[in-house]
């Protein structure tokens, strides 16, 4: 597996993987093919569940697949088909490689959810474009 951190998402997004997490908890397809990406819903599987992403923050690419990491509302109940586990559960049924990337896209779920206002004013930040930062729309704080 090959990975490519990336800022800047695609034009096309629905195939893309995305790593969802409630309450630091990751979904996944727990009846995929062992230590294979199939593990991961895709963006598309997850809308046409109805499912709401609060957050969906593009990460880069998995063999040339975009991945992108969202969080989920904490009331999300249980969901046909899916299960919720938490990142050592992630490493035992789908590898080191994923269990990487499923680290890194909770690192940034949380990083988002902490910087949505500024600890220096109180108020909110924006991201900036062409990296992964936000600034306070007010103060000029960088995160």
């Amino acid at each position: 597996m090959n990975f490519v951190s990336g800022i800047i998402p695609p034009s096309r997004v629905e195939d893309g993987l995305c790593f969802a997490f409630s309450n630091d908890l990751m979904l996944i397809k727990p009846h995929a093919k062992a230590h294979t990406s199939s593990y991961i819903p895709t963006v598309k599987e997850l809308e046409n569940l109805g499912l709401t992403l609060q957050t969906k923050l593009y990460m880069g690419t998995l063999d040339n697949t975009p991945c992108f990491c969202a969080e989920l509302p904490d009331n999300t109940l249980e969901i046909e088909g899916m299960a919720y586990v938490g990142l050592r559960q992630v490493f035992a049924i789908a590898g080191e490689e994923l269990f990487k990337l499923a680290g890194i896209a909770i690192q940034i779920v949380n990083w988002d959810k902490n910087h949505r206002y500024c600890g220096q004013c109180g108020n909110p930040t924006g991201q900036l474009e062409n990296e992964r930062a936000k600034i306070c729309n007010k103060c000029g704080q960088l995160y």
